[in-house]
């Protein structure tokens, strides 16, 4: 343990099952009880498919080419990794949460000790289930996520009262969330890790993107893939972290929380004060 990491939804189905074979319980129901109701996200559930009163107030999903899925959203039996349905204030009332819980106030949801160790990065800048920036007072806490025809940006900091959830109901690679995430820490003074520039887009040829294309060998991350996509590039991390990339000069490349260089084959993803490089690999992607 330690020795490795890989993004990992299978990783949190296995924890499901550990649960539920725990407390001899539905996942759904027990978090319903024993999280989302104590935090007050009313707004939110686990429940699949989602009941037809409720299913009526969400919103359609649509895919790259904002298309609405036909059942409105997929139905996902791995519920842990990808069956929670919530609303932005709800995300935002967990993460006030575990910001309340550092700050030493009493009658949350989680210990402070148990607090701290999901923030303690372990590998990677991953603590236990979030993305660690930066250090000290001035850490950030986040998890993107997508599922079919939705996204979501959440990030928070560990002192203050600092946030912001995003959700979108599309497959968004437009760079959407990022620029209403840069556009919040304008109007509220405060800095989110990694801030993209809305006027910094450097829009380059079909050419000089699929030049960039390939698969890179980089280190303990594994294989990244890097492949166009319209006029951005799309870089996915062993095998599932996607993660859409914005071009900002001839080289330099912004995603969520994300920056990745190219320079001579050679690919350097940088993640707060983390960086990993590695050489492109002979052949096509893999």
């Amino acid at each position: 343990p330690g020795e490795r990491w890989s993004y990992s939804g299978g990783g949190y189905v296995v924890l499901q099952q550990v649960v539920e074979d725990t407390v001899k319980r539905g996942f759904a129901e027990f978090m319903g009880k024993e999280v989302l109701k104590p935090l007050g996200m009313t707004r939110s559930s686990f429940v699949q498919p989602l009941p037809a009163d409720q299913l009526a107030s969400a919103a359609f999903g649509h895919e790259r080419w904002r298309q609405p899925i036909r059942a409105r959203a997929n139905i996902h039996p791995e519920l842990a990794a990808a069956g929670l349905w919530t609303t932005p204030s709800d995300l935002a009332t967990f993460g006030m949460s575990i910001q309340a819980t550092l700050s030493g106030s009493k009658g949350n949801l989680l210990n402070p000790s148990t607090a701290e160790q999901m923030l303690t990065p372990i590998k990677n800048n991953y603590g236990l289930g979030f993305m660690i920036a930066g250090t000290g007072k001035g850490s950030w806490f986040m998890h993107g996520g997508r599922n079919r025809g939705v996204d979501t940006l959440f990030e928070a900091t560990t002192t203050g009262q600092c946030g912001i959830a995003i959700m979108v109901n599309a497959n968004c690679d437009t760079g959407f969330l990022e620029e209403v995430k840069a556009s919040a820490g304008r109007a509220f003074g405060w800095s989110p890790p990694n801030p993209m520039k809305p006027s910094s887009y450097q829009p380059l040829s079909d050419e000089q993107l699929d030049g960039l294309a390939g698969s890179y060998a980089v280190g303990e991350l594994g294989n990244v893939s890097v492949m166009r996509h319209g006029f951005r590039l799309h870089c996915t991390i062993g095998g599932t972290t996607l993660i859409a990339l914005t071009p900002r000069t001839e080289t330099e490349f912004e995603g969520s929380s994300v920056k990745v260089t190219f320079k001579d084959n050679t690919l350097t993803l940088a993640i707060g004060s983390r960086k990993w490089s590695g050489k492109k690999k002979a052949g096509g992607l893999e």
